[in-house]
């Protein structure tokens, strides 16, 4: 059993102690008749996958029940790639996760298809609210709200850039949705071209107003996952 948890981890530079931070760990434990050679090679995939033994580690010191540091200096986006790719390849191996409460890098697990949703707006004719997000399991979680602070924040898009050919976490209100760099800035770029006059204007219940004479942007939309043969349902009419 593999327990991933946050824990504080005091970090020590040149000697004396540095600061105490929260980061992600993880705990190993076994089963009462494992070999020691089983643990052994248990240890030694987990490390193959990133983790970092705390006893390796001279400069980090934890008084919690702790084994690995998941990732060291790591952003939310690796810690959320760990959980979609790296979990389910080592629970295909046999292993088993466990995650505390405090373990804030939760994703949404499974293959995502993509929708968007458009609602009248019943005070204004010819204007809609716009949803664009992903269904798992028929459980749908939308990503506007993370796409539109990418797009606002100061440094949404420049980090987004940094970020090339790596994968990158949506926060949503059911986790973290996972998805390749490329989609997301797909996925940017036609939101630019829908909020482009909308700039520092909030959603209306997590959805984006539109009007009818956007209807070029959500074309565009619509080739995109077409030319990426990826499924997508497209839910109203902005004529």
């Amino acid at each position: 059993m593999v327990t991933l948890f946050m824990g504080k981890v005091d970090i020590y530079e040149g000697g004396r102690s540095c600061e105490t931070r929260d980061l992600p760990l993880a705990r190993l434990e076994f089963g009462t008749f494992a070999e020691p050679a089983a643990e052994e090679h248990a240890r030694q995939i987990l490390e193959s996958f990133g983790m970092i033994d705390l006893e390796c580690m001279e400069d980090y010191t934890s008084d919690q029940p702790a084994d690995y540091l998941v990732r060291s200096n790591a952003d939310v986006h690796e810690l959320c790639a760990f959980g979609a790719y790296a979990v389910p390849q080592l629970e295909a191996l046999g292993f088993r996760f466990k995650l505390e409460d405090s373990y804030p890098y939760r994703i949404v697990p499974g293959a995502p298809s993509f929708y968007a949703e458009l609602d009248d707006d019943e005070e204004r004719p010819n204007w809609f609210g716009l949803e664009l997000g992903v269904d798992v399991g028929g459980k749908r979680f939308n990503l506007l709200p993370a796409l539109v602070n990418m797009l606002e924040g100061a440094e949404g898009m420049d980090s987004l850039a940094r970020r090339a050919h790596r994968p990158v976490a949506l926060q949503t209100e059911g986790g973290n949705v996972v998805l390749p760099f490329e989609r997301v800035r797909s996925l940017v770029r036609i939101l630019q071209e829908l909020y482009r006059d909308r700039l520092g204007k909030k959603l209306v219940n997590g959805k984006l107003p539109i009007s009818s004479g956007d209807a070029a942007a959500l074309t565009d939309l619509t080739e995109l996952f077409k030319q990426e043969d990826q499924s997508f349902q497209f839910e109203g009419d902005p004529k």
